[in-house]
């Protein structure tokens, strides 16, 4: 079973959300979109195989960032 249809079994919310993946469930190597990560650690663990344009939420923070060149960049939500 490949990790799409293995992330497809995973229970969750009700409402549309990205799956919120354990290191070790993680693939190696990311497609550019969105992923979700439990802290900053587990994003910053991933930044070598995370593409240019990926968008990331990171739980414990409840923040949104973007993959650039020289590693995340922080994107500004306002209330």
């Amino acid at each position: 079973m490949n990790i799409m249809s293995e992330l497809s079994l995973i229970s969750g919310r009700a409402t549309a959300s990205p799956p919120v993946l354990k290191e070790e469930d993680l693939p190696r190597q990311i497609v550019p979109g969105a992923v979700s990560f439990q802290d900053r650690s587990a994003m910053m663990k991933m930044t070598s195989i995370s593409p240019v344009g990926t968008i990331a939420y990171v739980i414990e923070e409840e923040a949104i960032l973007v993959r650039v060149n020289n590693g995340w960049q922080y994107i500004a939500v306002s209330e």
